[in-house]
């Protein structure tokens, strides 16, 4: 019985991963941002790089981080990613992120160059170029794309930031003939601290070809260097927890979700400031 079960899931997994590869979607990375309920547009770390690079723009210290997921442990359901941001003093911040989300069977890679700007004190922008890469072993071939995704930061007063992303405007179209396109992603997001202890934050996210998505996530610190961390998703309903650990400019990430299907997903991210 157990067997068969895995089998189910491994077929309706790699069928709900497969969907995603053929078009280029785009994925939220960082164990931060998984575990407080994949919410991610509103929330300014390095791996905004990859989330919403106009985040970056509030960074003040350089900083790489990794980041590993794997869905519902089967072997051909893993995400792996590297991301850089790197403040140019008064100049902006330079962004990299590389995503390599499968296995040698099937895979889907991205590699982005961001750019972003403080407009004020209280505003930033962003923008990313895209190279996305999929690929379908056994001489099956694979496709190569390029698009572009560009983010709005706010933080109006300092307990409030407020973000607001999209993912390929143009709405690229990949193959004429079966007209198969990357998806158009929009995302608009609100985080607010509660005395630096506490910060909740909640995610809406459209889909041209889906219904709305909708995340909420809480960070609790109950000392400096100890973060606990539960979020929720919709579309199915996904619940989230983990723990983070911080020391000076180290950030170690855990976590896990719950799929009601499926079953358990494990995700884990470590990033690293640079200076004091």
């Amino acid at each position: 019985m157990i067997k068969n079960y895995k089998i189910i899931a491994f077929v309706i997994g790699i069928s709900l991963f497969s969907k995603a590869f053929a078009s280029g979607d785009n994925y939220t990375i960082g164990s931060v941002q998984s575990a407080i309920g994949i919410s991610a547009a509103s929330i300014s770390n390095v791996f905004s790089a990859g989330n919403n690079q106009a985040a970056t723009a509030f960074l003040e210290k350089p900083a790489v981080g990794i980041f590993y997921g794997n869905s519902f442990f089967l072997k051909g359901l893993n995400n792996f990613a590297f991301v850089g941001a790197f403040p140019i003093k008064k100049a902006g911040t330079l962004g990299v992120n590389v995503n390599y989300l499968g296995y040698n069977a099937y895979n889907d890679k991205k590699i982005g160059l961001s750019y972003s700007l403080k407009l004020i004190k209280e505003l930033s922008i962003g923008l990313q170029l895209d190279y996305l890469n999929t690929k379908i072993g056994n001489n099956y071939g694979s496709k190569n794309y390029f698009t572009f995704e560009f983010g709005i930061f706010a933080r109006p007063i300092k307990e409030l930031s407020i973000g607001a992303h999209i993912y390929n405007p143009l709405s690229l179209t990949v193959d004429e003939a079966t007209n198969e396109k990357v998806p158009t992603i929009f995302k608009l997001a609100a985080t607010y601290n509660i005395k630096e202890m506490i910060y909740l934050t909640a995610e809406t996210e459209k889909d041209i070809r889906d219904e709305f998505l909708f995340r909420f996530g809480l960070d609790y610190r109950p000392i400096e260097i100890i973060s606990v961390r539960a979020g929720i998703s919709t579309q199915p309903i996904t619940g989230v927890f983990g723990v983070g650990f911080k020391v000076k400019g180290l950030n170690i990430d855990l976590n896990s979700s719950f799929h009601p299907n499926l079953g358990f997903s494990t995700q884990a991210g470590l990033s690293y400031a640079f200076g004091k």
